[in-house]
């Protein structure tokens, strides 16, 4: 990902949206093998110095779990996309790229995706999250509102 701005261009700064501390609340769909699961915590997204990278802490409760995730978004100017790259406290780390229309935004990963819709003039947001096994048939898993604190 690299750029030869001096400045952050205005794809950089479409990431402002995101900036802030929001209360996160949701829940897993329901499985034959497993139950739903409440999502309960925080997200936050803050800018590292320089406008081109937006650090994305999560903190939340996934039913007696603590979910814990540090996310790094930034954009890739030869692609016209948002990369990011993710690690938990349970040791998984994965990327996604991503991609901004309107008020929506679509990440996709190589087994999961997920489509954020911002409303309410910026202050909430809701995140759709599917699975794959093969990555031909998607399942939904999650589905999250977020509220700015």
């Amino acid at each position: 990902m690299a750029t030869e701005n001096t400045q952050p261009t205005t794809a950089h700064k479409l990431m402002g949206t995101l900036e802030g501390r929001w209360r996160t609340q949701g829940q897993t769909v329901a499985t034959k093998d497993a139950p739903s699961i409440k999502i309960e915590g925080t997200d936050t997204y803050e800018w590292l110095p320089g406008g081109f990278f937006m650090i994305h802490r999560v903190d939340v409760r996934m039913g007696t779990d603590d979910a814990k995730t540090l996310e790094v978004i930034g954009y890739d100017v030869a692609t016209n996309t948002y990369l990011t790259t993710f690690f938990d406290n349970l040791g998984n780390t994965g990327s996604y790229r991503a991609t901004v229309h309107g008020d929506v935004w679509t990440f996709q990963g190589a087994a999961d995706r997920a489509t954020l819709t911002i409303s309410d003039r910026g202050n909430a947001m809701r995140a759709h999250w599917e699975r794959t096994d093969d990555g031909v048939h998607w399942q939904d898993w999650m589905q999250i509102s977020l509220t700015r604190l």
